[in-house]
């Protein structure tokens, strides 16, 4: 079996008010940066600015603040090497965005944004190079997640429950249902004020992969919910369908876990998903793009 890690980063998608790259600029705030993110992390002009604001920031940033520039200038670079199309110009932003979230990480060991971004980078890093250097940098990665979900017990981070689902899915090793109980998880966790419908897709993808029927699905959560774990967020992850039992009604569907199939919830999934759309008060592009993108695949 060929080993092919795929680390994709979530872009999501806020509900704020439409701002200006100037305007934001002239803020000199570096939260309201975030707002020039979301609306327009397709602009590469704007992102050339937001990270000219950012950088100039950091020589008068206060002590406090430093982690929560440095993390934000780790997920410009990001962005800004998965519109690059030459590769060697790719793995140097990537490596910029690698030591941007580095040093956020040793301003604020607590910032949990620090390491999500960092593993994001070293994912996207990783793509560009062989399979066995793939393969070695997982565990960097499952560290990061480590971090953030079981040592800082940030249990509402959804990118960090969809990155690890990725792992496992794509890691010959590892396992798919586990994989899916994560990204349910992620799906579970997206805030209420965000669309961030590429998590809804992704979970229906899955499910539509397994394709496990209605009978399989009760069993294995029976199974998980006999097996012994140990008290951490992510093994506690890895068995949810076992903790949350056939009875749970996810917020996708009016029936409980156990009475769907893979295919229901995938398509349940996407239904609603397709509800939060349009019922939305505000969308951005990369909202629009994912909403294009809705549909059951295997």
């Amino acid at each position: 079996m060929t080993f092919k890690f795929v680390f994709k980063i979530i872009i999501v998608s806020f509900s704020l008010n439409l701002l200006s790259c100037t305007c934001i600029c002239r803020a000199g705030d570096f939260r309201t940066s975030d707002s020039l993110f979301y609306e327009h992390s397709d602009d590469p002009e704007c992102m050339k600015d937001l990270k000219g604001m950012l950088e100039a920031m950091l020589p008068g940033v206060q002590k406090g603040d430093k982690a929560d520039v440095l993390w934000r200038l780790s997920r410009v670079c990001l962005v800004e090497g998965e519109r690059e199309t030459v590769k060697e110009k790719k793995s140097r932003l990537y490596d910029e965005g690698i030591t941007y979230a580095e040093q956020a990480i040793k301003a604020d060991p607590s910032n949990h944004n620090s390491y999500m971004w960092h593993s994001a980078n070293v994912g996207r890093r990783c793509q560009l190079e062989n399979i066995m250097n793939q393969a070695s940098k997982v565990p960097v990665m499952i560290g990061d997640f480590r971090k953030i979900l079981d040592t800082l017990g940030v249990d509402s981070c959804s990118e960090a429950w969809q990155g690890l689902s990725e792992i496992y899915w794509h890691h010959p090793f590892k396992s798919n249902d586990s994989a899916i109980n994560f990204a349910r998880k992620a799906a579970m966790t997206v805030p209420g004020e965000e669309l961030r419908l590429s998590t809804y897709q992704y979970l229906a993808e899955l499910l539509a992969k397994r394709d496990f029927s209605a009978e399989q699905r009760v069993s294995a959560m029976e199974k998980n919910s006999r097996k012994k774990t140990e008290d951490t967020t992510i093994e506690r992850g890895a068995l949810l369908d076992g903790t949350l039992g056939p009875g749970y009604v996810p917020a996708w569907a009016s029936k409980g876990l156990g009475t769907l199939s893979d295919a229901e919830e995938a398509d349940a999934l996407i239904q609603y998903a397709i509800r939060k759309y349009k019922e939305a008060a505000h969308r951005t592009a990369n909202d629009d793009k994912d909403y294009k993108k809705l549909s059951v695949q295997k």
